[in-house]
C-alpha cells in the first residue's frame, strides 16, 4: 500500500495529492483502509514540504546573489576589517592569533579544567541543566522579537533537525579569550551547553540571514530596516560592543570548534600536499562547501546522555579533541566507537593509544613532525570560532597511508588520493569559489604566515625540509 501511495504522488503530483487528501478527510473515520491511505498521504506532504524548505534554504545561501548581499551587510555591520581576503575574494571570517604558536608539549598552559563554572550547572549522569532557558534570547527583548525568534526556530527545525545526530550532546562553549595588550589570545575561558543549544542560538544566525535577504531582496541595504529581521543578532549585540561580541560568546551558546590544516611531503607527488574535500549535501552546516579537514565541534566524546563532571573534566583536553578528529575525519573512526563509560578515562585512552596516534606522537618526538596551535578563526554569519591547528610532517613513510574521510564528506571511488591536493596547486584550484567554508579560507590565511609553511614555500614545497627548532 506505502508503495502505492508512493506512485501516487510522484505519478500525479502536488495538487492531485491535496485534493485527494482533502476528499479522503471526509470519510477519516470511517474505514481503517481509508484512514490508513490518508496518514501515508499526509506523512508524504510533510517531507515534501520539508523537503522543498530546506532545498530553498541551501540553495539561496549557496548563491552568489546571497553571499554578496549577506557580505555587503556583515561589512556595514562590521566592517571590512574583519573578513580575509584570499583566493581571489574576501571571506566574512577573522582570526586571532594565539600570543605566540603554542606547540604541541604547551597546549595545557592556555587553559584550565578547574575554570570550568561547574556550579551553575546541576550534573549527573544523564543530566545537564542550567539556570538559562534552553534558548538564551527567546524569552528577552520585545514581544514582536520574541514571537519572530519564536517562528524561526520553528521554521529552522523543519531544514535542520533530521541532520542532527546527537542534540543532547554536551560540549564547551566559548565564554570569552583573554587577550594580551597586542589583541592576541593568551587563555580561554568556556562554559556548558549542548549541541542542540549551539544549533538554535549560532547556527540559526545563518537561517535570520536568509530570513532577511527573502524579505530585502533587491532593495539597497538598509542596516536599521534590516535589524528588524535579525531578532537573535540583535539580542547578541544588545549593550555589547563589536569587539566584546567578536571576542567572546555573549548571549549564545557558541560551541568552540577544532580545525588542522594537515601539510606533509608525498613520496609519490614529489612534493608537498593538503587534505581537502567537499561537505556531503546531508550535513547540517556548509553543506556542498571545500573545507580543509580536519574539522569538527569542542565536545564530550561519549555519547550523548552519558556523562558526569570527572568526563567532562577529563575531555576539555585541546590534544584530545584535535586527535579526535584527526582519527574520524582524516582516516574515517566511528565517532562513538571509542569508550562505553566503563571507566571516566576510556574514550580518552583508547583514542590516545590508537595505532594513528602513537605513529604521530612519535614522529612530533623525533621531530619529523610538528603540530602547533596558532590562533582562532571565526565566521561573522554563525559568530563561532574554531581553534586553528597546523600539523606538518616531513616523514616521507606518512604518504603510505590510507585516508578515508567520515560520513560528513563527499565520497568517490578514489577518495584516498582525491583528498591529497600539491600547496603549489591549491591557490589556483580555489581562486574565485564561493563555495569555501569561511574558517577554512581564514585557516589558510594564517597558515601562510606560520614559519612551517614559510620553510616549505621556500622551494615551492618541492623539497623534503627538516624540520628546524
Amino acid at each position: 500500500m506505502v508503495q502505492l501511495v508512493e506512485e501516487f504522488f510522484q505519478k500525479y503530483g502536488i495538487y492531485t495529492f491535496i485534493a485527494v487528501m482533502t476528499l479522503l478527510g471526509f470519510f477519516n473515520g470511517l474505514k481503517k483502509p481509508i484512514k490508513k491511505y490518508y496518514l501515508v498521504l499526509h506523512h508524504k506532504y510533510k517531507e515534501y514540504k520539508k523537503n522543498k524548505i530546506r532545498n530553498k534554504f541551501y540553495d539561496t545561501i549557496s548563491s552568489m546573489d546571497f553571499l554578496v548581499w549577506s557580505n555587503e551587510l556583515l561589512s556595514l555591520i562590521y566592517s571590512e576589517r574583519y573578513f580575509t581576503e584570499i583566493f581571489g575574494m574576501k571571506f566574512p571570517a577573522y582570526y586571532i592569533s594565539c600570543d605566540h604558536s603554542y606547540k604541541y608539549s604547551e597546549f595545557k598552559r592556555l587553559y584550565n579544567k578547574e575554570e570550568i563554572p561547574f556550579e551553575k550547572y546541576h550534573i549527573e549522569k544523564n543530566s545537564l541543566t542550567t539556570s538559562h532557558f534552553m534558548h538564551y534570547s527567546i524569552k528577552e527583548g520585545s514581544l514582536k522579537d520574541r514571537i519572530l525568534r519564536k517562528r524561526m526556530i520553528s521554521q529552522y527545525k523543519k531544514i535542520v533537525a533530521d541532520s542532527i545526530k546527537y542534540p543532547y550532546l554536551p560540549g564547551y562553549m566559548l565564554d570569552r579569550y583573554e587577550l594580551d595588550k597586542n589583541k592576541r589570545i593568551k587563555h580561554i575561558y568556556v562554559h556548558l551547553g549542548t549541541y542542540q543549544q549551539n544549533i538554535y542560538t549560532s547556527h540559526i544566525l545563518e537561517y535570520e540571514l536568509f530570513y532577511a535577504y527573502t524579505r530585502t531582496r533587491g532593495a539597497k541595504i538598509d542596516v536599521d530596516q534590516v535589524w528588524k529581521y535579525l531578532p537573535f543578532r540583535k539580542q547578541i549585540h544588545h549593550n555589547n560592543s563589536i569587539p566584546d561580541i567578536l571576542y567572546s560568546g555573549i548571549n549564545r551558546y557558541s560551541l568552540l570548534g577544532v580545525q588542522m590544516f594537515v601539510m606533509f611531503y608525498d613520496r609519490h607527488q614529489k612534493e608537498y600536499v593538503t587534505l581537502l574535500l567537499k561537505r556531503a549535501q546531508g550535513v547540517a552546516a556548509k553543506p556542498g562547501y571545500y573545507q580543509f579537514i580536519p574539522s569538527g565541534g569542542f565536545e564530550v566524546y561519549e555519547k550523548e546522555l552519558n556523562f558526569n563532571v570527572a568526563i567532562i573534566k577529563e575531555h576539555f583536553s585541546l590534544r584530545k579533541v584535535i586527535f579526535r578528529e584527526y582519527l574520524e575525519e582524516v582516516f574515517g573512526l566511528d565517532e562513538f566507537k571509542c569508550g562505553n563509560l566503563l571507566k571516566n578515562t576510556e574514550t580518552t585512552y583508547k583514542i590516545l593509544n590508537h595505532p594513528e596516534i602513537i605513529n604521530l606522537l612519535d614522529l612530533i618526538e623525533s621531530q619529523k613532525a610538528s603540530l602547533e596551535l596558532m590562533g582562532s578563526a571565526a565566521d561573522l554569519i554563525g559568530l563561532r570560532h574554531e581553534l586553528s591547528f597546523v600539523l606538518r610532517v616531513d616523514d616521507e613513510n606518512f604518504s603510505n597511508k590510507v585516508f578515508s574521510p567520515n560520513d560528513e564528506f563527499t565520497h568517490n571511488e578514489s577518495c584516498s588520493s582525491r583528498i591529497r591536493i600539491k600547496l603549489s596547486q591549491i591557490e589556483k584550484l580555489l581562486e574565485g569559489k564561493h563555495n569555501i567554508n569561511p574558517t577554512s579560507a581564514a585557516l589558510y590565511a594564517m597558515v601562510k604566515q606560520s614559519k612551517l609553511y614559510k620553510e616549505i614555500a621556500k622551494n615551492n614545497f618541492k623539497k623534503r625540509v627538516e624540520l628546524t627548532s
